[in-house]
């Protein structure tokens, strides 16, 4: 007998070394594909907590590609903007790089061959583990395309599925869509398990006849209806720092949004990295609280409800004026509230055909200053659009701003700026963008009109002091009411790196000035400031420790 069971062992050792991955996580890369556009509102929430237990295990580099909206067949107007929210909101805050998620509703096709690039990257070595959060359309097509132009990277695929209604969506629609069919679940194993493909089903994390309270607590109360109070943590997670609890509390708030208490989907990734298929509220808490290592050492710099530790400056010179352009509201600076009208002192040269008054213009320009000095540190913010326009709109459209590394406190200033602008008339974004005042070397395109990583072939320009154009990013919000999330990485005047929703969009080396102080602008748009927190550094970590996990 004890024969028998060490081959049976060394048979399972074989198979699992074949493949390359095992389940707990040991290594590979990580994709998923989820739904939530057209129904499966509980992917709101799920989305955001299987994220979260990426990121608690500070793997977000892992997750190569994400194809959300994955219903590619029709969408939801609401459901849409609210996974929209879930991916991108929520997978910025979290850490991840969101050039890499993929609304597959909006291009198909690029859904299917960003995944089947993945795929064919796989080795014993480098496996993929594939999440299927949504229908197998995407999936289904991905491994088909692989097994045309390189069948034997499948053999080092995992594909993880829990629910017997995403298994067969594409092929069983419900009553209210139009007739659709596609790649279902016991067809691509038909297909694909020849190739070697694992697929994996494991306990359904909703599943009504589980006695555990599982990933879903839909219909856990004693009446049959949804138990809340299990998920309670989550409201007012804060344990870390303010980017990763916003994160958390995103969660929640996304599992009211679909008015369900379940996060079923996020079951898988809960397998993944522990092979327990009982998963819960508590061991989630568990995953969260013992998490996110790195995140420890951020101090919140602005406290929401007064400025203590900054100051304000406006270029008219007015303190009470300036009170008023940086209001405070819900624990944000409100620049341009309800005290201004919806067009306010616009001026510039169109200022007679557009019948606006020109008087003390650009008088409200201005910024709140810290009164420390920072020199190595990453700071963190979010922002978003009013509707409000004023000063010299007409010519900079939506324009303000983040300056650091302040040598003087004038309006404008002498430091480095990490653009916070979208010009509307070209609908493009320019946040992320440099403005300096002194030369730096930049890594910029062949025609040297904006910024290409090094570690991309990136070309080197030395001592260039404008035209300092940002990457053009994957995922921004613009006048959509949504915030965006932002990161200057600096090291003293050896380099800066911006980050705009977790993409690096723009960098220099050899800066002009070392260390000064911060400030948050008010130019020529109404603007939202929140959760500004900072963490500094005594020595200066390098420049590949940040990007070797950035850039892909």
């Amino acid at each position: 007998m004890k024969n028998k069971l060490q081959h049976i062992a060394i048979a399972l050792l074989i198979t699992i070394g074949a493949w390359g991955q095992t389940i707990p996580y040991t290594k590979g890369r990580i994709a998923m594909s989820s739904d939530g556009n057209a129904h499966d509102p509980d992917d709101w929430g799920a989305t955001v907590a299987s994220l979260g237990i990426i990121a608690a295990k500070n793997l977000q580099d892992k997750l190569t590609v994400y194809t959300y909206a994955d219903h590619v067949w029709s969408s939801k107007e609401k459901h849409r903007a609210q996974i929209t929210k879930s991916a991108i909101s929520g997978g910025a805050q979290f850490g991840f790089d969101t050039s890499r998620f993929i609304a597959a509703a909006d291009n198909p096709e690029m859904a299917y061959a960003k995944m089947k690039d993945e795929i064919i990257k796989s080795t014993s070595k480098d496996p993929l583990t594939i999440i299927a959060a949504g229908p197998m359309q995407v999936i289904g097509e991905a491994l088909r395309l692989t097994k045309i132009e390189n069948s034997g990277a499948l053999k080092h695929v995992r594909i993880i599925s829990h629910s017997k209604s995403n298994n067969q969506h594409a092929d069983r629609p419900s009553k209210s869509e139009k007739p659709h069919e596609g790649w279902h679940w016991e067809e691509m194993k038909e297909a694909f398990t020849k190739e070697g493909v694992v697929f994996d089903l494991i306990l359904d994390q909703n599943d009504k006849t589980n006695k555990l309270v599982g990933f879903s607590s839909n219909n856990a109360a004693e009446n049959g209806k949804a138990d809340w109070s299990v998920w309670e943590f989550l409201k007012d997670y804060h344990k870390h720092s303010v980017r990763v609890n916003n994160a958390i509390q995103l969660i929640y708030t996304q599992m009211k949004a679909s008015h369900k208490a379940d996060i079923s989907d996020a079951g898988m990734l809960y397998y993944l990295f522990t092979g327990d298929v009982h998963g819960g509220p508590e061991k989630l808490k568990a995953v969260f609280d013992n998490g996110f290592i790195g995140e420890e050492g951020f101090q919140t710099i602005f406290n929401g409800n007064n400025f203590d530790g900054w100051y304000l400056k406006i270029k008219k010179g007015d303190p009470e004026l300036a009170k008023k352009v940086f209001a405070i509201e819900d624990n944000t600076v409100h620049v341009f509230n309800n005290e201004f009208p919806d067009q306010y002192q616009l001026g510039d040269k169109d200022w007679k055909k557009n019948k606006i008054p020109v008087n003390n213009q650009n008088r409200t320009h201005g910024l709140f200053y810290t009164h420390k000095k920072y020199s190595k540190y990453i700071l963190r913010f979010e922002y978003k659009w009013g509707s409000k326009i004023a000063n010299n709109f007409i010519k900079w459209q939506y324009d303000a701003g983040l300056y650091y590394h302040v040598v003087d406190d004038k309006v404008w200033p002498k430091g480095i700026e990490y653009q916070v602008r979208y010009n509307h008339l070209t609908n493009q974004n320019h946040t992320g963008d440099f403005f300096t005042g002194g030369a730096f070397t930049w890594y910029a395109n062949k025609e040297g009109k904006r910024f290409v990583s090094p570690m991309l072939g990136g070309v080197k320009i030395e001592n260039r002091k404008s035209g300092l154009l940002a990457s053009i990013p994957k995922n921004y919000h613009a006048l959509d009411g949504q915030w965006n999330y932002c990161e200057v990485i600096v090291m003293g005047d050896a380099y800066t790196i911006h980050k705009l929703n977790g993409e690096v969009v723009n960098m220099a080396t050899d800066l002009p000035f070392k260390e000064g102080i911060i400030g948050f602008q008010s130019e020529t748009a109404e603007v939202f400031y929140r959760n500004i927190e900072i963490k500094e550094f005594e020595t200066m970590v390098p420049m590949n420790e940040i990007l070797k996990d950035s850039v892909k």
